[in-house]
């Protein structure tokens, strides 16, 4: 079975970077997850 694939929402993004809490945590694990290559974050932009 391939890897999962996971949306990120922005805010997913913006807490990480901004570490913003109460969502930091969370929002750190997931993107450590596709540091290490256990799941594909794909993330839509729109102009």
């Amino acid at each position: 079975m391939g890897k999962m694939r996971v949306f990120l929402d922005t805010n997913v993004l913006v807490d990480f970077c901004a570490e913003r809490e109460p969502f930091y945590f969370d929002a750190s694990a997931i993107i450590d997850m596709g540091y290490k290559g256990k799941i594909i974050g794909t993330q839509v932009v729109k102009w």
